[in-house]
């Protein structure tokens, strides 16, 4: 009981010199004393925790071990589970506003121009990267230097920085699918960011670890070679990708008439991405196929013959997507 009074000392302790203020949490060219002081209390917490988890199981492993023992061992467990939530908390906001910043640098990709015939950036010419896939690497650099670098590297941090990674690709496809219009040498500058975020990503975490973000993103890439037709539908680009993101990514490909879900709501870019985090995909499905048939409701009436060759590959799409 003793030592659980104690650690339950030293949690109150750390809970009053955890820095909360903006300067713990903002990605800058500098670390700041905040965030050094966050890491060292998180690395205090964490190697108290290491250290009598270890002792205690190293007595329970032994065969004299005795119950007495191994009920103290029960009360001190509960001290080290609120050891682990401070480490929590500390990680939480410093995480949560990292993920905020990087949603806002991807989202810089609107502000490009993908419709220019001239706007190709070559893997091969030694040309750089669109500006928000420069700024995304710059950030995540800095991120990783000064808001992670005086942290000792653990399990819990290594969750923190997987699950953000993951957030990246995710939130990186679904943007990039929302692009429109896209023209040829578009859709090359635009493969050429994906294998720059790719690179940036691989110095920050082992992504090919992540399933099924990684195939996802390698799926992506190679998306832009398939040619819009029913088959495509069968192709293993297409399978191991978010439908929502392939309803997008098709969208992109078809005329202006044919309307993304936020352009027939009127909502920003921002909005919708939001809305998609916080609802069920099938209330965005439906949108767009109110949106494909409102397309061939406008063909019809404009008395053209056929319909544009993406039309029949999202309405038998979307179809399935509906009958599961």
């Amino acid at each position: 009981k003793n030592v659980s009074d104690s650690l339950g000392l030293f949690i109150v302790k750390c809970e009053n010199l955890i820095e909360k203020d903006d300067s713990a949490y903002k990605i800058s060219n500098t670390y700041t004393n905040s965030q050094v002081k966050n890491a060292l209390i998180f690395n205090a917490l964490h190697q108290l925790s290491t250290s009598v988890n270890s002792i205690i199981k190293v007595n329970l492993a032994q065969s004299n071990s005795t119950f007495g023992f191994q009920i103290a061992s029960e009360i001190i467990n509960v001290s080290l589970k609120k050891l682990d939530v401070k480490c929590i908390q500390i990680l939480n906001p410093i995480f949560s506003k990292a993920s905020l910043l990087f949603d806002r640098v991807i989202l810089i990709m609107h502000q490009e121009k993908f419709n220019s015939n001239d706007s190709v950036i070559s893997a091969n010419n030694g040309q750089t990267s669109s500006k928000y896939v420069q700024v995304l690497s710059k950030k995540l650099k800095l991120f990783q230097v000064n808001n992670l670098g005086s942290f000792t590297y653990c399990s819990l941090l290594a969750s923190y920085i997987k699950q953000l990674v993951k957030h990246i690709i995710n939130i990186f496809i679904r943007q990039c699918c929302l692009i429109k219009p896209l023209s040829d040498s578009g859709k090359l500058r635009l493969i050429g960011d994906i294998s720059q975020v790719e690179l940036t990503l691989s110095n920050f975490y082992q992504i090919k670890t992540l399933d099924p973000e990684y195939k996802q993103l390698r799926a992506f890439k190679r998306i832009f070679y398939i040619e819009t037709n029913l088959e495509m539908l069968d192709s293993s680009e297409i399978q191991v990708l978010n439908p929502l993101d392939v309803l997008h990514h098709l969208i992109s490909r078809g005329p202006e008439k044919l309307k993304y879900p936020f352009e027939t709501k009127n909502w920003s870019i921002t909005k919708y991405s939001k809305a998609i985090d916080d609802n069920s995909a099938i209330l965005f499905y439906k949108i767009i196929l109110k949106n494909i048939n409102q397309y061939a409701s406008l063909v019809n009436q404009s008395g053209a013959k056929s319909y544009h060759p993406v039309f029949p590959v999202l309405k038998s799409y979307i179809n399935n997507l509906l009958e599961k």
